[in-house]
């Protein structure tokens, strides 16, 4: 199977939700399917997965304009179990929740873009977790919440990113750890990082790789 399938949710006041049902999944097992939220529609799910296992590639999910959102009660992936060059864009206003985000687990590739929006994640981002070259790239005036930030982790881990650039804003509880040969964090033109709570207790670790600000 080639997927190649489309699908959009449009307009104000649209609403899809399949919870109970195990989620949404974009490209499983195929490649160069589509997901789109945009125009004040809405979605809930229990999941969502972008590119899922070896044959799962060159998918795509965009969640746009004011009012969109995704709700994940959940974990949301882009590209697991082997998938490759998948995409989740979120952007002009919409917003992405979740439990748990995970981008390229044991996966190679995989982008998830913010533009323009907020992302709010209850538990933990991970980046690349036994995985190579997947990417967080945040900016414009861009919100992202979490509890916890990893940027590599593994030992097959390489090259993985975070950047959060042009006045965008990264907040995280407690830890952003960064991990892995040739993994980075980049924090510039005018992007903020909060890493903190009530506790006083938020810390910045790097145990390899390289932090940019």
């Amino acid at each position: 199977d080639t997927g190649r399938g489309m699908f959009m949710v449009d307009g104000e006041g649209t609403v899809l939700s399949n919870s109970g049902a195990g989620g949404i999944c974009v490209g499983y097992n195929n490649e160069g399917n589509s997901f789109t939220i945009t125009n004040g529609a809405q979605v809930y799910s229990d999941g969502g997965f972008v590119g899922f296992s070896n044959r799962g590639s060159n998918n795509t999910a965009i969640v746009s304009g004011p009012g969109s959102r995704w709700d994940v009660s959940g974990s949301l992936e882009v590209g697991s179990f082997g998938a490759r060059s998948n995409r989740l864009t979120v952007s002009d206003g919409a917003r992405v929740t979740c439990n748990t985000n995970r981008i390229g687990a044991n996966s190679l590739g995989n982008e998830l873009f913010l533009v323009d929006s907020f992302f709010d994640v209850f538990f933990d981002i991970e980046i690349g977790a036994n995985g190579i070259g997947n990417r967080l790239h945040v900016s414009g005036s861009s919100t992202v919440t979490c509890n916890r930030a990893f940027v590599g982790g593994g030992f097959s881990c390489l090259s993985n990113r975070l950047e959060v650039v042009s006045n965008a804003s990264f907040n995280v509880l407690n830890e952003l750890r960064l991990e892995g040969t040739a993994s980075r964090v980049t924090i510039g033109d005018g992007a903020t990082l909060f890493a903190t709570n009530a506790a006083g207790t938020g810390c910045v670790s790097v145990v390899d790789g390289s932090l940019v600000v």
